[in-house]
């Protein structure tokens, strides 16, 4: 799959030559009086030739897209000879060579008659990268003698005739390449001054280093300071420009590698520092490795010598599973004794090669590719093995694959492994030793799908695939005694099937169409039960088959488990079948599962029912610290009891600079404890029947070639870079292989070291506090965490890797109504190495969340609720990067990443929405709840990992969660107002107030806190409340009133009445004024009140009613009161004035004067008043008293006529 990878790279790097090469105007001439240029298309421009060269068109694409090149047919010496008219001064020619032998270089020689050839020294070198190990290189010269007439090229090598292969020759009319001061390869150290340089007078120097994108003219001298590769090339106009060659320039500063393949920065004992040593190195290995024994109790395939009979098992000519007369399941050799797979895998040098192209200023030495060194090239690449090299050096040999497997062999028996694991190469068999294969369906590149490592068995025409191709593989094999059996694949990524084939076309992805044929089964063609179940709105079963289709229900996600059930009994029970029609003598021995597999539990149990039926092994790479027992017994127990295989598993340390690996310790002789507390819990299981080592050679320094320049770079391995064996780790893992039966047949107990670890899950709770007010998200703490409850992680909390001790991060969190707060202060020395937008973000520092809202009792595998979330430290120029797990859908959130102001650490802050986490959160909720935080030195890998709760398999397995509790929660309840009126009670009568009131509120709110109050009276506009307020009107009053509180609940509104009356009552008086004694006086008074009403007056009866001539004369005075139902008096007072005139007098006079015969009498008293003769008036009146006057009217009429005197 990477062979067109060079191919591709070879024609882009000349198309951007071709595009960036500056024009000229010349024209270069195929062939003049002058020079030639002959492109050899043919032999019509030769003069001579040997009858084995001919014209190849093959492999263009190799060769810069030249349709025809001149090579040789047979190993014979080849030779062409150009005879010119004009002397030949000068020549250049490209020929390719395939790298894979030695290079023999091109000859050339010059004559003058064509008899006498002198032998001509070119200058040599290469141009644009090799692809699929052709690589170009130049042959060039000038200043041939005067008089060359004849230019002989003879092509040379015994190895392969088809190499070289000449692609162009041109003579005289060629610029001379540039000649670079310093040369190629200088190592920078400071300052450098690069001279470049022609042999053609008037060429003009173009160049480009690796960062710029177009060619520029060569002006002057260049300064480097850092290293760099420079294309350069030289150009006059009517000649062909010269070939481009790569200048290299090193910098002392940029390497990371030196020239033995070891990190440069690593200090440790072994380190080598020159050649020598490696050469004293191969002596005392190999006095080490003649010191060493194979087990004497050993059989001819690693097994138990002689131990058929003592346990009653039987021979059966292959490897096969039985179970011993002690109860214990095991594995047993063709001859029929017990056998415990201890194997190794990778015995391959496959995994040593890096990938140099684009970073070679990071090593201090590559070499060119052919040479002493070529056999360190992976074959058509740069890519380049330090340990090959190392070998090539110490054995003063180049590089023999065979040997070299062979010998790794030899080691691994005498440090006590009987088993070549997978990936170690076919030399096994030949060997004799007991190996395991991959059967094809590993490599079927139409059943992978996009997105995970799987397998599509249900693609069209899969089971005639697979049969064809195990018909072509598996006869060859059948009868070999020393293979054990086969893996169908590795590390399928079942857990995927989740979220990949859901998301799926069914157009493009087989499973996917088998999906929702099954989902229609299932709901028995009921489109509306599907919809409803999965929460969804399809109109059909059929529309479906295209679309994604989302998991966002317990339902749906319990579905797709049955789908994974159905995937796996397909996938295991065809393979079965067919394996077994074609090898019906070898173990099945599972599909090595993936530990973020097993750690999901549903999964781990469809699985091993699976596996149960159809395989005779089940294979597990495991990854562990330490093992889980419980773990292995349930798949056993799950499977029906079928014994179990490691089939990889390792420990790592980071002293020689590598990083540490999957599961990293701190040191070599802790790597050998762990090795042996491993292996030997292991084999004391009874069911488990072999642990695999993986690897055999140490990962590169600068990471595998495949995955680039992000490749892993771990100390897998049991020896290094330099081929030298860890013999303090070997010598822990020989001592517990050597005895390995004792304890698989329950003769001693298994060795455990004690390293006195805290258990994992820690089954830890905690509270997170309620915040009113919203938190600020811009990577400051903000004062609403509640500093009690901030968390730290510290050196006890690590679960992946080894150091960083100074490392820890704390933790606050908060929560509203609508989301979750999180603040991560952490501390780190390299911060914030994270370049990952994708779902590597693990890979690089990051703070980590996971987060169970449903069903807190299943405390195994993933809920459909679930949800991790990745928050990038990696920001940059306020841009972001997180990633959910456990679902399709990315939900937005809201964060920022600060730097610490010293630079040893970072601040990470977000704001998550409940949405996103499928939570609805109350004051109380529990849910199950973890975090931690990643750590990367280089922005390639994590190397470290720390977890609050949990332990490595937290993404896959919720029962590794600790719990979170909601507290404080929300303010719901509002604020409670009190009113207080002054007076504290009514001051006047009846329940009245005579006074204004004066009312004061009190607004108190337990939780988040009254913020204001507001009030009304009579039913007007709402009022602030700032201060007691007084209300003065007469009248019944009610006032209503409220407050609300900081969380914004508003109180039901409450009221206060009261009735005012402060005013008295309104008292009229009526009939006051003057009167004359002849009227009648009638004073009387009105009494009102408006408010409280009268209670009582003096108004009721009239105040003065007689005859105005019974009073004295003159003014008189007439008062009342009155009394309202609030107690407010009144009083109105008045007057009233009687007064005697003629006229009234008359009046009275004739009233007073009555009776018969009277009127003379009245007739003359009225005269007299009429003169006012009051005094004969009164003479008369007094002769009449008793007579025609009353005598108490005569008085009146008598006082009243003096008055008017």
């Amino acid at each position: 799959m990477f062979s067109n990878k060079p191919v591709v790279r070879l024609m882009v790097w000349l198309l951007v030559l071709l595009l960036s090469l500056p024009s000229f105007s010349g024209v270069v001439k195929a062939d003049t009086n002058e020079g030639l240029v002959d492109d050899l298309d043919n032999f019509n421009s030769i003069y001579s030739h040997t009858a084995n060269l001919v014209l190849d068109s093959s492999n263009a694409q190799n060769m810069g897209g030249d349709l025809k090149r001149i090579t040789r047919n047979n190993t014979d010496t080849g030779s062409l000879v150009y005879k010119t008219d004009y002397d030949i001064t000068s020549f250049t020619v490209p020929a390719y060579f395939w790298t894979g032998t030695p290079v023999v270089d091109v000859q050339f020689y010059g004559s003058a008659d064509g008899v006498d050839y002198t032998p001509v020294t070119p200058k040599i070198y290469t141009s644009g990268p090799s692809v699929a190990s052709w690589q170009m290189y130049v042959y060039e010269a000038f200043g041939l003698p005067a008089g060359t007439r004849y230019l002989k090229i003879q092509l040379l090598g015994d190895v392969k005739y088809w190499t070289p292969q000449i692609s162009k020759v041109i003579l005289n009319l060629n610029t001379a390449s540039v000649e670079p001061n310093p040369p190629s390869e200088t190592v920078i150290d400071g300052s450098q001054t690069l001279v470049l340089s022609t042999a053609t007078p008037g060429a003009a120097i173009y160049y480009k280093r690796n960062t710029d994108t177009a060619y520029q003219l060569y002006q002057a001298p260049i300064t480097l300071t850092t290293g760099v590769a420079i294309d350069t090339y030289a150009q006059k106009e009517g000649l062909s420009p010269s070939f481009v060659q790569t200048l290299y320039y090193p910098s002392k500063s940029d390497w990371q590698i030196d020239r033995y393949g070891q990190v440069i920065k690593a200090d440790f004992p072994e380190k080598v520092t020159d050649d020598a040593q490696l050469t004293q190195d191969a002596v005392d290995d190999q006095s080490y490795y003649d010191s060493l024994q194979v087990p004497s109790d050993r059989d001819a395939y690693g097994g138990l010598k002689d131990s058929a009979q003592s346990y009653g098992l039987t021979a059966t000519g292959f490897f096969n599973i039985q179970q011993t007369n002690n109860g214990r399941t095991v594995m047993v050799t063709p001859d029929g004794n017990v056998f415990y797979s201890l194997g190794v895998n990778g015995i391959t040098t496959n995994e040593t090669y890096v990938q140099t192209s684009g970073r070679e200023n990071q090593f201090e030495w590559i070499p060119p590719q052919t040479g002493e060194f070529a056999s360190a090239f992976r074959a058509g690449s740069t890519d380049f093995s330090y340990y090959i090299a190392n070998r090539i050096r110490k054995f003063g040999a180049p590089y023999d694959d065979e040997q070299f497997v062979k010998q790794g062999m030899d080691r691994i028996q005498k440090w006590g492994f009987n088993t070549v694991g997978s990936w170690s190469g076919n030399y096994a068999a030949e060997y004799g030793m007991p190996h395991v294969n991959m059967l094809p369906t590993s490599s079927m590149d139409w059943a992978q799908v996009d997105g995970m490592h799987y397998f599509d068995i249900f693609a069209d025409g899969a089971e005639q695939k697979i049969d064809e191709a195990f018909a072509a593989k598996l006869p060859a094999n059948r009868d070999d005694p020393t293979l054990i059996g086969y893996f169908i694949d590795n590390e399928i990524q079942f857990q995927n099937i989740l979220t990949v084939i859901p998301q799926a076309k069914a157009s493009k992805v087989a499973s996917k169409r088998k999906l929702v044929d099954l989902l229609n089964e299932w709901y028995n063609g009921d489109i509306s039960a599907f919809n409803s179940a999965w929460g969804t709105s399809f109109a059909s079963f059929d529309e479906m088959y295209e679309a994604a289709l989302p998991v966002k229900t317990q339902q749906a996600q319990d579905d797709l488990y049955s789908f994974v059930s159905v995937y796996a009994d397909t996938l295991y029970s065809t393979i079965a079948t067919i394996f077994r029609k074609y090898d019906p003598n070898h173990l099945l021995l599972g599909d090595r599962w993936l530990k973020n597999t097993v750690e999901n539990t549903r999964i781990r149990d469809i699985l091993s029912e699976a596996a149960g039926k159809y395989f005779d092994v089940i294979s597990y790479n495991y990854y562990s610290r330490n093992l889980s027992v419980s773990q292995l017994q349930a798949i056993h127990d799950k499977s029906g009891g079928k014994p179990i295989m490691i089939t990889e598993f390792n420990y790592g340390t980071a002293e020689q600079g590598l990083n540490s690996g999957v599961i990293p310790v701190e040191t070599q002789d802790e790597r050998q404890l762990r090795y042996r507390n491993y292996v030997e819990l292991a084999a004391s299981l009874g069911y488990v029947v072999g642990t695999h080592w993986f690897n055999y050679v140490d990962q590169p320094a600068a990471g595998r070639w495949w995955e680039g320049t992000t490749g892993e770079r771990y100390n897998t391995g049991l020896i290094n870079v330099a081929d030298s064996p860890y013999k303090p780790f070997l010598q822990g893992v020989k001592q517990s292989n050597d005895d390995i039966y004792s304890v698989l047949l329950g003769n001693r107990s298994p060795f455990q070291y004690d390293f006195g670890e805290v258990e994992r899950p820690a089954n830890r709770k905690f509270e997170i506090g309620y915040t009113s007010s919203p938190m600020q998200i811009d990577g400051i703490r903000d004062e609403g965490y509640d500093p009690s409850r901030q968390m730290w992680l510290k050196s006890g909390d690590r679960i992946v890797g080894t150091g960083g001790s100074d490392m820890k991060a704390g933790y606050d969190f908060a929560w509203d109504q609508s989301n979750l707060y999180l603040f991560a202060d952490v501390t780190d020395p390299t911060p914030m190495m994270n370049p990952f937008r994708d779902g590597n973000v693990w890979k690089g520092d990051g703070v980590e969340l996971f987060v169970g809202p449903d069903q807190l009792d299943v405390r195994q595998g993933l809920l459909v609720s679930d949800r991790q979330l990745i928050l990038s430290a990696g920001g940059k120029d306020g841009s972001y990067y997180w990633r959910w797990y456990n679902t399709s859908q990315q939900a937005p959130v809201d964060m920022v990443v600060r730097r610490h102001g010293d630079g040893g650490g970072y601040a990470l802050e977000a704001r998550i929405p409940w949405d996103a986490l499928n939570v609805t959160p109350e004051e109380g909720r529990s849910l199950l709840f973890d975090f931690g935080f990643d750590d990367s030195e280089d922005g390639v890998r994590r190397i470290r990992q720390w977890l609050w709760n949990g332990m490595d398999g937290n993404s896959s397995n919720r029962g590794y969660w600790g719990t979170a509790t909601l507290s404080g929660g929300p303010d719901v309840t509002p604020p409670v107002t009190t009113a207080a009126v002054s007076p504290e009670a009514p001051d006047g009568a009846n329940g009245w107030y005579v006074h204004p009131v004066t009312v004061a509120l009190s607004a108190a709110d337990e939780r988040s806190g009254a913020a204001n109050s507001e009030y009304r009276v009579d039913n007007g506009e709402w009022t602030a409340y700032q201060d007691a307020f007084t209300v003065a009107e007469d009248g019944l009053h009610e006032v209503a009133f409220r407050s609300i509180d900081i969380a914004g609940n508003v109180e039901d509104q409450k009221k206060v009445s009261f009735r005012i009356d402060k005013t008295p009552p309104d008292v009229a008086m009526l009939g006051t004024g003057a009167y004359t004694v002849n009227q009648t006086i009638t004073v009387t008074c009105t009494a009102a009140d408006q408010v409280s009403g009268v209670a009582s007056s003096d108004c009721s009866a009239p105040l003065v009613d007689r005859p105005a001539y019974l009073l004295d004369l003159g003014t008189h005075q007439v008062s009342a009161s009155a009394e309202d139902a609030a107690g407010n008096i009144a009083h109105a007072s008045g007057e009233y004035t009687i007064q005697v005139t003629n006229a009234s007098l008359m009046e009275l006079t004739r009233r007073f004067v009555t009776g018969e015969g009277s009127s003379g009498i009245l007739n003359s008293l009225i005269t007299k008043l009429e003169k006012s003769q009051y005094n004969a008036y009164v003479n008369e009146v007094s002769a009449q008293k008793g007579k025609r006057i009353a005598e108490d009217a005569a008085g009146v009429l008598t006082a009243l006529a003096r008055a008017l005197e």
